[in-house]
């Protein structure tokens, strides 16, 4: 499917420009990313990657049918940026032995993981300056 999708996200939108579809340039490159994860959970068994691959695909086909220029640009970079996110968080948390939250929503857990409370991959925040130089300095707090 790799080899498929490179050639799609090339070919796809020129052929788009080339009929006049312009709006429809950026939105095809999103749908082979879409179909590109959906192929990406069958190889690496994680179902809720295929689900994301699926909305993100949905939603990019949408897209152009509801907005023009730079909203749909945005609109259509939004959708991929969280479509990607959703999917590297599931993947690391397959990764990391994480399935005992079976009945934990996705949503739930990308919101957990951004609010720093609980990550797959331990704590994401990061000390304060000065909390970290007199931690390392021996200085006391």
């Amino acid at each position: 499917m790799t080899l498929v999708q490179i050639a799609a996200s090339v070919m796809l939108p020129a052929v788009a420009g080339a009929v006049g579809a312009d709006e429809w340039a950026i939105p095809i490159v999103a749908v082979t990313i879409g179909l590109f994860l959906v192929s990406l959970a069958r190889s690496v068994g994680v179902r809720a990657v295929c689900y994301v691959g699926i909305e993100a695909t949905i939603v990019s086909l949408a897209l152009p049918f509801l907005a023009r220029g730079d909203t749909l640009v945005a609109l259509t970079s939004a959708n991929m940026m969280v479509a990607l996110t959703v999917s590297a968080i599931g993947c690391a948390r397959v990764a990391a032995g994480d399935r005992g939250r079976r009945n934990e929503s996705i949503s739930q857990s990308v919101h957990t993981w951004a609010t720093g409370l609980k990550s797959p991959m331990g704590s994401m925040s990061a000390p304060l300056p000065h909390t970290f130089e007199k931690e390392h300095r021996g200085l006391p707090s």
